[in-house]
């Protein structure tokens, strides 16, 4: 059984990077952190199936990030799932009176990871950042994102642009036609 989705792709990949920016083997990573170069190797590949169960899966999360914090890690893509800093008790009015706690950005935040939007944008009512909509009906939410790890990374501003595709967007005072159906975010470091 296959326990391997985007988003377990996508946090694998993260890990993956950190690894090969610190020039070090699956190998090495077992060997100081303890954890099999089997799962490592799945972490990585975001195919939990070797794992007893996802929680397992995410304690070696855990461990593997605690070895990438000398390095800052940056992670940005299509999550396409909601946030669930942006569905907890002060949004639920929105949302038909639910709180949900979605996984694939709750993940992240218990790695240790820092959503960059809601840090510098911390009202989703005021600032719902929305990257994902619909022309013929309301469907719009925050479904992208940019994550960050690391002692020496401050935000110093995250904006959000949504255009429908093919459609003109001006960004830093360029115009251009919008290639994708989702929006972007863009955060700047210090």
């Amino acid at each position: 059984m296959s326990l391997k989705s985007a988003h377990t792709g996508k946090v694998g990949k993260a890990f993956k990077n950190a690894r090969i920016l610190r020039s070090m083997t699956v190998e090495e990573v077992a060997h100081q952190t303890l954890i099999s170069a089997e799962y490592i190797k799945a972490i990585e590949s975001g195919d939990y199936a070797v794992f007893p169960a996802r929680m397992f899966a995410v304690q070696y999360f855990k461990k593997y990030a605690k070895q990438s914090d000398s390095i800052p890690i940056i992670v940005g893509g299509d999550m396409n799932s909601p946030s669930h800093l942006d569905w907890g008790k002060k949004t639920k009015k929105i949302h038909k009176g639910l709180i949900v706690p979605w996984y694939s950005t709750k993940v992240f935040e218990d790695l240790g990871f820092k959503d960059s939007f809601r840090e510098e944008n911390p009202n989703p009512i005021k600032y719902p950042g929305v990257t994902w909509d619909h022309k013929e009906r309301d469907d719009s939410k925050r479904i992208d994102y940019v994550f960050y790890k690391g002692r020496n990374l401050k935000t110093i501003e995250s904006k959000t642009y949504m255009q429908f595709i093919n459609e003109d967007i001006k960004i830093n005072s360029k115009i251009f036609k919008y290639p994708s159906d989702h929006g972007i975010v863009v955060t700047t470091f210090k």
